[in-house]
């Protein structure tokens, strides 16, 4: 019960969050995402989990969230960072070698740009294959 609740507001949280901004901040912007699942498996696992190969929307019988965002951008004429957190399945098990407080972190990094053809950016980067 407790995780549907906990799902339920999060659902109603994403669509309040489809309202247009009417403050923007010149250099600070804010976004979030979130993928919530309902999954029936009919092998029934005793274990309410899908198979050990699987990371993606893993619960069986249940609402869940799959990959739950939020990120806070700051960018200037120089210096730019993002600093993304993530909760959920995706996290939980795909991750699941990290230390818990690796587990999520989905991007934390800060650049610079030295001039227009030459930056520096250090960190943990989003991947290339999403």
């Amino acid at each position: 019960m407790h995780k549907f609740l906990v799902s339920a507001v999060a659902i109603l949280l994403a669509l309040s969050c489809l309202a247009q901004d009417t403050a923007k901040s010149k250099y600070l912007t804010f976004s979030g995402f979130m993928d919530v699942y309902y999954q029936y498996d009919f092998d029934n696992p005793a274990s309410r989990l899908r198979p050990a190969f699987l990371y993606n929307y893993k619960k069986h019988n249940e609402f869940n969230v799959n990959l739950g965002l939020i990120k806070a951008a700051y960018t200037n004429k120089k210096i730019r960072a993002n600093i993304a957190l993530m909760i959920g399945n995706y996290a939980q098990y795909n991750l699941a070698a990290e230390p818990v407080i690796a587990q999520h972190i989905y991007e934390a990094n800060i650049g610079y740009d030295i001039s227009q053809k030459i930056s520096i950016d250090a960190g943990i980067l989003p991947s290339h294959i999403g």
